[in-house]
């Protein structure tokens, strides 16, 4: 294997495990301060957790020769040819050693999270797919992004990632009230709004390099989080937060087969029904944008510590590379 590639999968493979590690650590301890925030800036920062090993890994691995071809670091991280990164060289006692095992055990964790990703595409294609056939038997209302589909579940979700549509069963709009209809209308158009059918895709994505129990915490109050967002959104638009409280617990009560919900990622009956009434007749706490800046802010200084971190790790990278023996 090429020298730079090898250097570049050990750095991001470090770079990846340091940070899901550090998630580890620090998510429980956060997780108590994340519910004092209002639904959609919650919903920010567990997505951008959710993609943190990623995005920061990669951002570990590349900034330096980034940096190098910009001339605001090292020269040598710029240099990546055999002479400069001497792995499975001669001074390499691994490379030495066991050059086939060594390559493959760096290229095992890649081949495993695009195999995942890989499956999980397939399967987004085939369920939109599904769907697609049942909104193209629909009745297409006035507006010509909802559907209405014929089914007794009473089902009410968005699919479509490039144009998102709103589908809603025949026995919601027989049986819900017109205000009923609107507030779930209304929600579901929150979904649309926030495109949270391609958020949820890459925070699940991004998941898969969490260790298990934090992966299955962190996707579940982020589709908490996405639900109260939306809930509240339909609350502005209603003007009554008490009708959308009562227009879920109306649908949650006609359902009789929760298993039917799960066919869509954005659903209406989504994270925890009895919460998120429960938040809808609390009313709100806090104001909506007081705590947007400063998670910006914190996103901006978690990406310059990546960078400023880069070049150490690198070195240590290529020390470890060279002068570990077996």
């Amino acid at each position: 294997m090429n020298a730079a590639l090898e250097f570049w999968l050990f750095l991001t493979l470090i770079a990846v495990c340091a940070i899901a590690a550090l998630s580890t650590a620090l998510f429980p301890v956060m997780r108590r301060g994340l519910r004092t925030l209002q639904p959609a800036t919650r919903a920010n920062i567990l997505l951008g957790w959710s993609l943190a090993p990623i995005v920061l890994g990669t951002v570990i691995a590349f900034s330096p020769w980034v940096l190098s071809a910009l001339h605001l670091g090292p020269a040598e991280c710029g240099r990546l040819s055999d002479s400069f990164l001497a792995m499975c060289g001669p001074d390499c006692a691994i490379g030495r050693a066991l050059p086939v095992l060594f390559d493959a055990l760096l290229i095992a964790p890649f081949a495993w999270f695009l195999s995942i990703t890989g499956r999980r595409v397939h399967k987004a294609m085939q369920l939109n797919a599904r769907i697609g056939a049942l909104v193209a038997v629909g009745v297409t209302q006035a507006d010509p992004d909802v559907a209405i589909i014929a089914s007794d579940e009473p089902l009410a979700f968005v699919t479509g990632w490039r144009r998102s549509r709103i589908v809603v069963a025949s026995c919601l709009q027989r049986t819900l009230s017109d205000l009923e209809l609107r507030a779930v209308l209304a929600h579901e158009r929150a979904h649309v709004a926030r495109r949270d059918i391609i958020r949820h895709f890459l925070a699940e994505t991004g998941a898969t390099v969490h260790l298990p129990w934090i992966r299955t915490t962190l996707l579940a109050d982020l589709r908490a989080a996405t639900e109260q967002a939306c809930d509240e959104a339909a609350a502005q638009i209603i003007g009554d937060r008490l009708s959308v409280a009562e227009t879920l617990l109306r649908v949650e009560r006609l359902f009789g087969q929760r298993a039917s919900a799960s066919m869509a990622p954005v659903h209406l009956l989504g994270g925890d029904v009895p919460a998120r009434v429960e938040a809808l007749l609390a009313g709100r706490s806090q104001p909506a944008d007081r705590w947007r800046h400063t998670v910006y802010a914190l996103a901006i200084f978690l990406a310059a510590a990546a960078i400023a971190a880069a070049i150490p790790l690198h070195e240590l990278a290529a020390f470890l590379l060279i002068h570990v023996q077996i």
